[in-house]
């Protein structure tokens, strides 16, 4: 997606030495293809590849959709995942989206108990946490605690996203790392004006 290709293209330039990127596809090459065509379609350097294994999966699947070895391997490598994956859709109702907006947290989540050292880093959204707000009225920026779910809270999309943050906050407390970034509006890239669609 949208967020996710440029989240490769700025992890590229870091200092991290491999890059994996799980793209839901039939193939290996399937999925690359599919990342390429994104990062054309976005006007992201091709060279960015370079520094990217991809690997097909799904992440609403078991092991997220990998063979025995190849799933411990990369929870083995891997120290940081960065989720970006998420169906969007402020139309569909909770259950239409749980199993991708959440079952798939949980499959990430499952990563990090072979392997504390994890860091998951999550995309949520600032829809998720509109009560979760300090005397000012500014949301604050730590997990969402809370029992009940807000009144704020009127589609799916923005019900399954408050549940995979209190999952991560139950999962946080227990000593797991794991940060929550919450974007709002995801607007065009302000180099090309390359919008997401």
């Amino acid at each position: 997606g949208f967020l996710g290709s440029h989240l490769v293209n700025e992890l590229s330039r870091s200092t991290y030495k491999k890059i994996y990127c799980l793209v839901r596809a039939p193939s290996n090459a399937e999925a690359r293809l599919k990342l390429k065509q994104s990062f054309e379609n976005l006007g992201i350097s091709l060279s960015v590849l370079e520094f990217v294994e991809v690997i097909h999966g799904d992440l609403t699947k078991d092991k997220l959709g990998l063979g025995d070895q190849e799933y411990l391997n990369l929870v083995s490598e891997v120290d940081q995942i960065y989720n970006t994956a998420a169906e969007v859709n402020h139309l569909y109702n909770y259950e239409q989206l749980r199993v991708s907006n959440i079952v798939s947290v949980k499959n990430l989540l499952a990563m990090l108990n072979l392997n504390k050292a994890i860091q998951l880093n999550h995309i949520s959204t600032i829809t998720a946490c509109y009560e979760h707000i300090d005397s000012k009225g500014d949301i604050l920026q730590t997990f969402i605690d809370a029992d009940s779910i807000p009144k704020s809270i009127k589609d799916g999309y923005s019900l399954t996203k408050w549940v995979s943050e209190k999952i991560l906050c139950q999962m946080y407390k227990k000593g797991f790392k794991i940060k929550i970034f919450r974007p709002a509006w995801i607007l065009g890239d302000v180099k090309n004006g390359i919008m997401p669609l």
